[in-house]
C-alpha cells in the first residue's frame, strides 16, 4: 500500500485538494537508456494513487487541477492527490519533514537546492524512462550538470521559457489622472529609475490620499530583495550574486546598489508609496493594484494571471520592462542555463505512475494549454506566439521578461566541482537588510551594505574551504570571469 502523508501531520496552512488525475556551455545531452522501461497503457489490477505537492497556488494551482482531470481521462486507473501550499516557507519546511518521516509525496515542485535534494536522497533520476524521442523535444542546452543533471543522471527537465520574470505593472487610468500623457494622448511610462521616482510622486500628489504612485511590499524579504535585481541593468556583477568579474560581493561598493536604495528612500520620503507596505508582499500586491490603490508595482508575469482571475474587468493597465539607470543600460538580467522544477521522490512506491504524471507535465500539450490559459511561457519557444498567449497583458509580460535577459557566467560549467560550494545563508540577507533600510531601522545603510558584502564573502570562502577539505579541486578563481561583458550572453568554457 502506498505510504500516505498523514493528515494530522500537515500544518493547517496546507490546503489539500484531491483531484482525479491522471550562456553556459551545456554538458552533453543525457543519453537515453537503450531499453527504457516505459510503462504500458494497460491498467494494473488495482487503482493507484500518487501525491503531487505544489506551492504556486492561485491560477496555476487551479490549472494543475484541470490538467489532473485530463490526465485521469487518459490514465483512468491513476488518482493524483494535489496539495496546495499557499505559503512557500511552510511548503519548504513541510516537505523536509515529510522526507524525514518517510511520508514524502510521489512528485513535487522544487523549493530546495537541487544539490541538497540529491545528497539527501530525496529524488531519483528519470533515466529509466527517458527515450531519445523525449529528449529531442527540448531545446539545445536544456540539460546541464548541477542544475538538472548530477553525475550524468537526469533528474528534471526545463518547463518555462528563458526569461527573467520581473517587470513593472502600471495603471494607465491613474497615470492619466496625473496628466502623464504625451501630445497624442498616450500614457507616458517610466523608462529610467529617475522617471520611476518622479512619476510616482506626480501620481501620489494627484491622488491626494485616495491613491498613490507605487506599492512596495516589505512583509516578505523575498519581494524586497527583487529591487536589487535592477542593479544588474547598471552593469553590477549579477542579480544579487557576486560580481563574477572579480569574485567578490559589491553591495557596498557598486554605486548601482546605492542608487536603488536612494530611489526607494526617496519615493518613501516623497509620500509616493502606499502607506500600508507592511501588509504587502508578492501574494497581494496585485490585488491592491487591481483595486486602484496605487499606480505601479514590481512583480512577475504571474501577477497578470491573478489580475485576470480576480479583476476580469480591469483592463486599463500595462506591463512594461524594468526601468533602467538614468545613465542608460549597462548590463542584462542574469540567469543560468538548464532548469528543473518538477521531481520524482525517491520514496515513491509507484515510480511508473509518477513518471507518467511528470511526462504529462513535460508534454507540448500541457505547455500549449499553459500558454493559452495565460499562466506562463513555455520552454518550447514556438508555443509562445501572440496567438497562443492571446491576452495582451501576457504578451506584454512575455516581452518584458525576455527583453534584457542574458546568460551569465556559470562556474560549474567550467569546473563541475564548483557545484560542491554551497555557502550557508547569511542572516540578515539582502531582502532583510533592504527592509531595515527602508523602515529606518538601519540608519547607516552604506555600512550595512558593506557588512552584507563581508558576511556573504566570508560565507562563500568558508564554503570553498569546506569543499576543499572534502577533497574538491575548487578555489575562488573558479568564480572569477574577468572577460565577462554583462551586456552579452557569456559562453562558459570548461577549464
Amino acid at each position: 500500500m502506498k505510504a500516505k502523508f498523514p493528515r494530522s501531520f500537515v500544518p493547517a496552512i496546507v490546503i489539500a485538494v484531491t483531484v482525479l488525475a491522471g550562456c553556459a556551455t551545456p554538458t552533453t545531452a543525457p543519453t537515453a537508456t537503450p531499453e527504457p522501461s516505459v510503462p504500458t497503457a494497460t491498467p494494473p489490477p488495482e487503482s493507484v494513487e500518487i501525491m503531487f505537492w505544489e506551492w504556486f497556488g492561485g491560477a496555476m494551482g487551479d490549472f494543475f487541477e484541470k490538467e489532473a482531470n485530463l490526465f485521469h481521462e487518459q490514465y483512468p486507473w491513476i488518482t493524483v492527490e494535489i496539495s496546495h501550499f499557499p505559503d512557500q516557507r511552510a511548503y519548504r519546511e513541510t516537505l523536509g519533514l515529510a522526507f524525514e518521516s518517510g511520508n514524502a509525496p510521489d512528485t513535487f515542485i522544487k523549493r530546495h537546492p537541487f544539490r541538497q535534494m540529491v545528497e539527501n536522497g530525496w529524488i531519483q533520476p528519470l533515466d529509466p524512462w527517458i527515450t531519445p524521442e523525449w529528449l529531442t523535444k527540448f531545446p539545445e542546452g536544456s540539460f546541464v550538470e548541477t542544475t538538472n543533471m548530477w553525475e550524468g543522471k537526469t533528474y528534471a527537465f526545463p518547463t518555462y521559457a528563458f526569461k527573467y520574470d520581473l517587470m513593472l505593472y502600471i495603471n494607465e487610468d491613474l497615470f492619466r489622472q496625473a496628466g502623464l500623457v504625451n501630445a497624442d494622448g498616450n500614457v507616458l511610462v517610466p523608462q529610467t529609475w529617475g522617471d520611476l521616482r518622479s512619476m510616482a510622486q506626480e501620481i501620489a500628489e494627484a491622488g491626494n490620499g485616495e491613491f498613490y504612485g507605487i506599492g512596495i511590499g516589505i512583509k516578505d524579504a523575498r519581494h524586497m530583495g527583487w529591487w536589487f535585481d535592477l542593479a544588474a541593468l547598471a552593469g553590477a556583477g549579477g542579480s544579487r550574486e557576486i560580481d563574477y568579474r572579480t569574485g567578490r560581493y559589491t553591495f557596498g561598493t557598486d554605486p548601482a546598489y546605492a542608487q536603488i536604495v536612494e530611489t526607494l528612500l526617496g519615493m518613501n520620503e516623497d509620500g509616493s508609496v502606499y502607506p500600508y507596505e507592511g501588509t504587502l508582499d508578492d501574494s497581494n500586491l496585485f490585488s491592491f493594484f487591481g483595486q486602484g490603490k496605487y499606480a505601479m508595482f514590481l512583480g512577475g508575469s504571474w501577477s497578470a494571471n491573478n489580475l485576470k482571475r480576480d479583476f476580469p474587468d480591469f483592463q486599463s493597465y500595462r506591463v512594461i520592462p524594468l526601468p533602467v539607470p538614468d545613465g542608460g543600460r549597462k548590463g542584462g538580467l542574469v540567469t543560468t542555463p538548464g532548469a528543473g522544477s518538477y521531481f520524482m521522490s525517491a520514496q515513491t512506491l509507484h515510480p511508473d505512475e509518477a513518471w507518467l504524471w511528470l511526462d504529462w507535465i513535460s508534454s507540448p500539450g500541457f505547455h500549449e494549454r499553459m500558454v493559452t490559459n495565460g499562466l506562463d511561457f513555455s520552454v518550447y519557444e514556438d508555443l509562445n506566439s501572440p496567438e497562443n498567449i492571446a491576452d495582451p497583458h501576457k504578451v506584454q509580460a512575455y516581452e518584458a521578461a525576455t527583453q534584457y535577459v542574458i546568460y551569465g557566467p556559470f562556474p560549474p560549467a567550467r569546473n563541475p566541482q564548483a557545484a560542491l560550494v554551497q555557502p550557508e545563508p547569511v542572516v540578515p540577507d539582502v531582502g532583510d537588510v533592504l527592509i531595515g533600510i527602508y523602515t529606518g531601522q538601519i540608519e547607516d545603510w552604506q555600512q550595512a551594505l558593506s557588512d552584507l558584502d563581508a558576511r556573504k564573502q566570508a560565507a562563500l570562502e568558508a564554503a570553498i574551504q569546506e569543499a576543499r577539505d572534502g577533497g574538491a579541486d575548487v578555489s575562488l578563481e573558479d568564480f572569477v570571469f574577468p572577460d565577462w561583458d554583462p551586456m552579452e550572453n557569456y559562453l562558459t568554457q570548461p577549464r
